[in-house]
């Protein structure tokens, strides 16, 4: 695989918006992110400014996206400190990803499934070497404490199969990042996990083997996903599967005192339906009334922080993605939509885009669909049609 100098540049700047958890907090690595993220944005302007890269519907979309949030923030007295340094690397992101990818042709499933595949096997072997000094559930590793594996594993899984289905080699890569993944859920017993792996393992199967049976009904699954994170949050099902929890995952009923956070979080939310409470204001709400930090579900925590308004546009972006993975109708089109299905049923027990890994994903991928030739298992007639679409629709939408 050769190295160009876009993809080195490209490499730089996931670095400095992906720093795990783990490690953000230490000092210098801190200042380094910092300093990439601001010189990220700024080229990401000059890009616009010189109109050398279009601003699209995805774009508005989350421009829509973050400008809820602030006016919820403005509105509630909340952190914009936090608010503008969680969203305006990921606003640069957009116009690098689009910029990268279809201008600048990085083989950016080269550098994200390298990068992402490194995370999990590092984080792995810090699993394996704290695990003898310290307890599981204070310890923090690359990614931070244990359940933030969800934040990377699916995600980087699918980069990892991406590699070798993209460039025919890499199976080492896929290998280390499956193995890596997987032993730390195994080794730190992370219940999420436990029903998200299997679950992508089916979804990779489909979408190598029964590629357009998956792809045709992706759109389904997602809002059918969607469906159940709400109805879970809401209490509609728990109580259902209650057997399920405690005989097969071992939690208790109330999944480790989430389902008291979900509802002293729900009952906020009259007189804030609509806009929702701003960011930086969860932390010191929870630690007071359940002694945590989180809201331990994603579509629960954006609309304490920006309402439904915010729930929407937040499903709004991941559903632009999908939807192009329905168009799109094969393998790799099939991997993605396993990525965010396999994402989203971990966002129904926990908080995934503290970290940017999956906010990155979609970014990256609504624009990998436009240029990435579709995968096939055999050369067919259709192939070769869709290589053509594929060149079309790559060249009008620069």
């Amino acid at each position: 695989m050769k190295v160009r100098k876009s993809d080195i540049e490209l490499f730089l700047i996931l670095v400095g918006i992906c720093i795990p958890q783990g490690i953000a907090g230490i000092g210098v690595v801190s200042k380094v992110s910092t300093f990439i993220k601001l010189i990220a944005f700024l080229y990401a302007g000059i890009l616009v400014l010189k109109k050398t890269v279009k601003l699209d519907i995805f774009f508005w979309t989350w421009t829509i996206y973050f400008a809820i949030m602030l006016a919820s923030t403005l509105i509630n007295s909340g952190n914009m400190s936090t608010l503008v340094s969680k969203y305006y690397p990921l606003l640069a992101m957009i116009v690098l990803a689009k910029y990268f990818v279809m201008h600048r042709e990085a083989d950016t499933i080269k550098v994200v499934g390298i990068l992402f595949t490194g995370i999990l096997v590092l984080n792995s072997i810090l699993g394996v070497l704290y695990q003898t000094t310290l307890m599981s559930d204070v310890a923090v590793y690359l990614l931070g404490i244990r359940t933030r594996i969800n934040d990377l594993a699916y995600i980087g899984i699918v980069f990892a199969f991406a590699l070798p289905l993209i460039y025919r080699k890499g199976w080492i890569w896929t290998g280390l990042g499956c193995v890596s993944a997987i032993h730390f859920i195994i080794n730190q017993k992370v219940s999420t996990s436990y029903i998200c792996i299997p679950m992508l393992i089916l979804l990779i199967v489909l979408s190598l083997k029964k590629t357009k049976l998956l792809t045709d009904n992706s759109i389904k699954i997602y809002w059918i996903i969607i469906l159940i994170n709400i109805l879970v949050i809401s209490g509609g099902m728990l109580s259902r599967f209650g057997w399920f929890f405690s005989d097969v995952l071992g939690e208790d009923a109330t999944l480790t005192g989430r389902t008291n956070i979900w509802r002293s979080v729900l009952a906020t939310m009259p007189g804030k339906w609509v806009l929702g409470h701003g960011i930086g204001t969860i932390r010191s709400f929870l630690v007071v009334t359940n002694n945590t930090t989180a809201t331990h579900s994603q579509l629960l925590n954006e609309l304490y922080n920006g309402g439904l308004v915010g729930v929407a546009l937040f499903v709004i972006i991941a559903y632009l993605v999908v939807k192009k993975c329905k168009e799109r109708g094969d393998a790799f089109a099939g991997l993605v939509a396993s990525g965010i299905f396999a994402t989203q049923i971990a966002m129904i027990s926990e908080v995934v885009c503290d970290s940017n890994f999956y906010n990155i994903y979609l970014i990256l991928c609504y624009y990998l669909l436009f240029v990435v030739p579709p995968i096939y298992h055999k050369n067919s007639q259709e192939e070769l049609k869709d290589l053509f679409q594929c060149g079309e629709a790559k060249n009008e939408f620069k």
